[in-house]
């Protein structure tokens, strides 16, 4: 087992168990759940506006997805490094508060031997990104681009290279996904459905619904 997915262990363990610490290192996924994971970045993207440094709300959403689809997936808070050029700093506040305003960190998905990266395209195509973050990414990936799903080792011959310093639980999750929610009811005006909502039935910690996110 290579240093990268060690690191996920540790992480997985202190925010959950050694349960899902064997499920994590057992599971790994196969092409339909590649084609189901890319499906489903698919539909958050378009489901959610246009929106720069929101990694953690579009990873949690993911992580939602692809657990309803019996897909395992963490919610992963780190630094992102792009050819060797710090992209994103970590922030430990984000493992106290699940919504920061600025916060100066970056979260993506893991699945074992693959890691899922919905927010990076979005931030860096965004007209409130610094000019030479737009220029590596277009210049190495092009226009247009929504999401990617590799392997460890493909990550880093894309030169993407992720370190792991904190694994959110799913209380954390939950918080965010309270916040999401709101948005997709005010984009799209979908009445809250009292029975099943986050919002209406928010989750104890995390009173976010109106706050301001910037992840």
């Amino acid at each position: 087992m290579n240093q990268s997915l060690n690191e996920y262990i540790q992480l997985i363990e202190q925010s959950y168990s050694s349960d899902h610490v064997k499920k994590f290192a057992d599971n790994h996924i196969n092409n339909n759940q590649v084609l189901i994971l890319q499906k489903s970045c698919q539909e958050i993207l378009q489901m959610i506006p246009l929106q720069p440094f929101a990694c953690a709300l579009l990873s949690a959403m993911l992580v939602e997805y692809s657990r309803q689809k019996g897909i395992h997936s963490y919610l992963v808070a780190g630094t992102l490094d792009f050819k060797g050029k710090r992209l994103f700093n970590y922030d430990p506040i984000i493992e106290q508060k699940s919504i920061v305003e600025n916060w100066d960190g970056h979260c993506w998905v893991i699945f074992n031997d693959a890691i899922a990266e919905i927010s990076l395209f979005r931030t860096a195509y965004s007209e409130q990104s610094p000019i030479w973050l737009n220029d590596m990414i277009t210049n190495t990936f092009g226009k247009q681009r929504g999401a990617i799903i590799a392997s460890h080792p493909e990550m880093e011959q894309m030169g993407l290279s992720y370190t792991p310093r904190y694994i959110f639980n799913d209380l954390q999750i939950s918080g965010l996904l309270n916040f999401v929610e709101q948005i997709i009811s005010k984009t799209w005006n979908i009445p809250i459905d009292s029975t099943t909502s986050r919002i209406v039935c928010p989750v104890p910690g995390f009173p976010h619904a109106d706050a301001i996110l910037d992840i």
